[in-house]
């Protein structure tokens, strides 16, 4: 009934966007809602409610969401959002200190700023930078989730026990007690928005947390004090090797392999990548591991190592779980008899 419900939500705002803007729904119960700004759909939403945001660019800068709400996109990548353009939320999107629950997929941003929030889950979206900021005092961010996004940077604000899984992750630092990062690209490099980037050690500043299953890029890895085991560290990406076990770290079956440089960075991890965009996530690249790679099977679960194992494989496409529009072809004018051709594809999501 709820997967229905989503269809004809979406099949209603191809309609109204059809002869006006490109509308975001915010759905209560049975009760659904048309906005032209995402702040107005914001401003007059409640908690509980779930919005779904069109494709096209929304400018959230100076938004605060203060509300439980649950917001969807149509997705981020370029090739499975080609009927409806990719959501894209522009500016920074702020998430109030204190925000308790709350679910964000299928879009892009720039930046999102989270506050001492607890149990909110980002899932599949395209993130340049994520930080967590934190309040005076012992108060941080807690309980978090982050599944199958692309994340540029993450400055975790010494926040705790929350849980990455199955990201592209340029750089990550900050972390304090509890985190899991499991079954992640992690890197050491990443591009914001405007194009500038930086480097710096991978996993910098991570303390008393677990990492497993990932694959590790860059140059040294910098966690303290943390569980690593059954990673597949990739030595000589920007020079450097790994010690992943110094620095008090302990763990077992971590796995090391090289990176051949000549050929135009010809891998021996990925299908596909090279060096420069290696560290970068690229569309055109393909993350699943080669055939002799040493990460194939070796995960705790016995999965690859990497976005492709775990409990949450890697989607390709991105493709968030709301049903999505396949095709959305809407004549420019009506026939004769003053009806409108409109040919549309939608195709339910099982996952």
């Amino acid at each position: 009934m709820k997967t229905l419900l989503m269809i004809i939500v979406a099949l209603m705002v191809i309609s109204y966007s059809g002869f006006a803007q490109n509308l975001i729904t915010v759905e209560n119960g049975s009760t659904v809602k048309f906005y032209t700004a995402i702040d107005s759909a914001i401003i007059h939403s409640a908690d509980g409610d779930t919005l779904y945001v069109p494709g096209g660019s929304f400018d959230v800068s100076g938004i605060t969401i203060t509300k439980q709400l649950f917001i969807f996109g149509v997705g981020y990548n370029p090739d499975s959002t080609k009927a409806t353009n990719f959501s894209y939320l522009s500016g920074d999107l702020t998430v109030a200190p204190g925000t308790k629950g709350g679910f964000l997929t299928g879009c892009a941003f720039c930046k999102i700023n989270l506050g001492t929030t607890s149990s909110y889950t980002i899932t599949r979206c395209n993130i340049g930078t994520l930080i967590f900021i934190s309040s005076e005092g012992s108060s941080r961010a807690t309980n978090n989730y982050f599944i199958e996004n692309v994340i540029g940077k993450v400055d975790g604000g010494g926040s705790r026990n929350n849980n990455f899984s199955n990201n592209f992750i340029g750089i990550l630092s900050n972390f304090s007690t509890g985190n899991t990062f499991n079954h992640n690209i992690i890197s050491s490099s990443y591009k914001n928005c405007s194009g500038s980037g930086s480097t710096q050690n991978v996993a910098d500043s991570v303390y008393f947390s677990t990492f497993e299953n990932n694959i590790i890029l860059g140059t040294n890895f910098s966690s303290k004090n943390c569980n690593v085991s059954n990673n597949l560290f990739v030595d000589g990406v920007g020079g450097g090797s790994f010690y992943p076990l110094s620095g008090g770290n302990i763990g077992s079956n971590n796995l090391h392999t090289g990176w051949l440089m000549s050929g135009g960075g010809d891998p021996y991890v990925f299908v596909k990548a090279s060096y420069l965009v290696l560290i970068n996530y690229s569309y055109s690249d393909d993350y699943h591991l080669i055939s002799t790679c040493s990460g194939k099977n070796a995960a705790t679960d016995s999965t690859n190592i990497g976005i492709y194992g775990g409990q949450f494989s890697w989607k390709d496409g991105a493709i968030p779980i709301n049903p999505h529009i396949q095709q959305n072809i809407v004549s420019a004018t009506t026939d004769a008899n003053g009806n409108l051709k409109v040919n549309i594809k939608v195709e339910a999501q099982n996952h």
